[in-house]
C-alpha cells in the first residue's frame, strides 16, 4: 500500500521502546487535519476551497485504491480527518491502518466485533447494528469525512441541540 501517493508510507517499526512504535515517512508541511476541517499547521489557518476539494479527491483515490488494487479489498474502517496528513505540496495522505481488514475472497462482507477505537459518528450503521463490514462501510465513513471537511463542523457537537448534534442531522435540517 505504501506505493500509492495518497497513503502515508510506513517505513518500519521501533521495538526498542517500552511501547513499540510504527515509523512513518516525515510529513514536512501541514500535519494531520483536525475535526474542523483545518490543519494543525503553525498558522492555524483554514484550507482554501481548492485545497479542500483536492484533499477530498486525494482521499477518494486512496480509498478506491484500497478497494480495487488487491485481490481482496482492504477496508480502512477509520476514515476521519485525524487520519489524513498533508505533505509540503498539500497532497493528502491516508494513515492509521490499525483497524483495517480484508474481505475474504468470494465474500462481500465480513463479521467483526469489538472495534472500540472507532469513532461512532464515522461508523457505518450496518456495522453498528449487525457487525457487518464491507466496502460500503468505508463509503459511509468517507461521506461523513466529506461532510466534516466541507462544512468545517465537528462530526458530533455536544453543545448543540439534540437535532444538530450529529453532522448528518445538521445537514439533513439544512
Amino acid at each position: 500500500m505504501s506505493s500509492h501517493n495518497n497513503v502515508l508510507k510506513l517505513l518500519g517499526r521501533c521495538l526498542e521502546l517500552p511501547n513499540p512504535m510504527l515509523v512513518y515517512e516525515y510529513v514536512e508541511n501541514k500535519g494531520p487535519l483536525n475535526a474542523w476541517g483545518r490543519h494543525f499547521g503553525c498558522d492555524g489557518s483554514s484550507l482554501s476551497w481548492k485545497t479542500t476539494l483536492k484533499v477530498a479527491k486525494d482521499i477518494a483515490n486512496a480509498v478506491t485504491y484500497l478497494h480495487t488494487a488487491f485481490p481482496r479489498p482492504i477496508i480502512h474502517l477509520n476514515i476521519k480527518l485525524e487520519n489524513v496528513f498533508l505533505d509540503k505540496n498539500l497532497v493528502a495522505k491516508l494513515s492509521n491502518f490499525s483497524c483495517s481488514l480484508t474481505i475474504p475472497e468470494g465474500e462481500s462482507v465480513v463479521k467483526v466485533e469489538g472495534m472500540d477505537e472507532l469513532v461512532p459518528v464515522f461508523i457505518d450503521p450496518v456495522y453498528v447494528l449487525e457487525g457487518d463490514v464491507s466496502e460500503q462501510s468505508d463509503v459511509y465513513s468517507f461521506g461523513i469525512f466529506l461532510l466534516v471537511l466541507l462544512t468545517r463542523r465537528r462530526a458530533y457537537e455536544r453543545d448543540q441541540p439534540k437535532h444538530k448534534m450529529r453532522i448528518c442531522d445538521y445537514v439533513i435540517r439544512l
